[in-house]
This record gives C-alpha cells, sequence and structure tokens, in this order.
C-alpha cells in the first residue's frame, strides 16, 4: 500500500495592501490545493508570511519558519511560484538545503523545476526563476528609489511629517505655508549674527517658533539652515 504524500504550504505576499485584501493569498492557496488533489496529496498545516518582502532572511519570516519546521514531518513544502519562497537565489538554496536534510523537497504549483525527471533540465529551469525573481526584485527597488527622486525633483511630498514651515496642496506638492520665515530667520541668526544652532535654538524657541507646540532643538535649526527652498 502506497502511503499518501504529505505536504506543507507556504504562502507570502509582499505588500500590506496584498495582505488585506486576501487576494494574492486566496489565488496562491488555490493553486497549492488544486495540485494537492491532481498529486493524491494530503496538506496538514498552511503558513503564511503576509506583507513580508521574499529579499528578507527565511530566518526573518515567521511563516516560513514555521513552516520548515513543520515540514519535518511531511514530505513537500508546496508553494504557488518559487518567488514566493523567496527573491534571492541565496535564500532559496538555503531553504533547500534545509528541506534536503529533513528528507522533504519542495514543489511549485506551478512547475517550475522543482518537480522534474531531468536533472540538468530542472537545474537550468530552478536557476533562471530565480535569478528573474532577485532581478524583478532589484529593478522594482531601484523604479522606488527613481520613482521617489522624480517626486523630489518635482517639489511633491515623498513621505514622513510636512517639513516645518511647509504645506501640502491636494495634488501633494509641497508648498511655503505657515511659518515659513522661520528658514530666513535661521540664516540670518547664524551667517549674521554667528549664532551656534543651539542658540540659534534657544532664541527661536524664546521668539515663540515653536514647531508643533515643541520647543526648537539645534539638529532642527541646522536642517533648517541646510534645507534648500
Amino acid at each position: 500500500m502506497t502511503t499518501q504524500t504529505k505536504a506543507v504550504i507556504y504562502l507570502r505576499v509582499s505588500t500590506a495592501g496584498q495582505a488585506d485584501s486576501g487576494l494574492g493569498l486566496e489565488a496562491q492557496l488555490a493553486s497549492c490545493e488544486a495540485w494537492a488533489a491532481a498529486n493524491d496529496c494530503e496538506i496538514v498545516a498552511t503558513y503564511t508570511d503576509a506583507g513580508v518582502s521574499g529579499t528578507l532572511a527565511p530566518s526573518k519570516r515567521n511563516g516560513l519558519v514555521l513552516a520548515l519546521d513543520a515540514v519535518k514531518g511531511a514530505d513537500v513544502l508546496l508553494v504557488a511560484k518559487r518567488d514566493r519562497l523567496a527573491r534571492n537565489m541565496t535564500y532559496v538554496g538555503m531553504t533547500e538545503a534545509i528541506l534536503k536534510k529533513t528528507g522533504a523537497r519542495l514543489v511549485s504549483a506551478a512547475g517550475e523545476g522543482t518537480d522534474t525527471s531531468d536533472p540538468i533540465a530542472a537545474l537550468f529551469q530552478t536557476t533562471m526563476v530565480d535569478l528573474f525573481a532577485e532581478y524583478e526584485a532589484l529593478l522594482a527597488s531601484v523604479r522606488t528609489t527613481a520613482a521617489l527622486a522624480a517626486k523630489r525633483a518635482r517639489g511633491e511630498k515623498t513621505g514622513g511629517d510636512v517639513p516645518y514651515g511647509k504645506r501640502v496642496d491636494e495634488a501633494g506638492k509641497l508648498h511655503a505655508g505657515e511659518g515659513a520665515g522661520i528658514a530666513a530667520r535661521v540664516k540670518d541668526l547664524r551667517d549674521n549674527e554667528g549664532l551656534s544652532y543651539r542658540a540659534i535654538a534657544q532664541a527661536l524657541t524664546e521668539e515663540g517658533f515653536t514647531p508643533k507646540g515643541k520647543a526648537f532643538y539645534a539638529s532642527t535649526a541646522r536642517n533648517l539652515y541646510n534645507r534648500k527652498a
């Protein structure tokens, strides 16, 4: 009598939006369940990392750590696609090495080189899939950096608090706002009176220039002095 193969499913989405919608996770789970049904495989556990980047080390992903622990009593770590496991070749290799020690294997429901009888074809396909996943992760990082740089060049807010003395319009662009003259006052105290940033901060606090109702700090004065208009 043939013993039924047992599988642990691992799901991952990289953004909070995907995690909140559940659509990405639901699609992955459906894909894995379809593969299990077609291959007479019993699903014994499912673990998820929601809103977690595939470039993060396996040891820093709670869901993956639990999945790797659970797979010790199973035969397969099942993912919808290999890039759900990681977007870094080194991390994929580390995970596969761990699986090999437990006697389990990695299977992609999409069939990306994880279950083929031709070892050369499997190696080539697996390597290419992992290379493209890593490339896509790097490309996404470059695109984000470029997009933020373009927003800064257009004078738009890129995140965090609105700089003191600025305001943001409906289009997301920064403009001079209440307290805009503070930078000019800092420059005057620094250039014409030769005050230290600590002395400038004290003077501004005494003069009532208090950002968000708080006392000025030397670092705030320095940032205002060095800030471009």
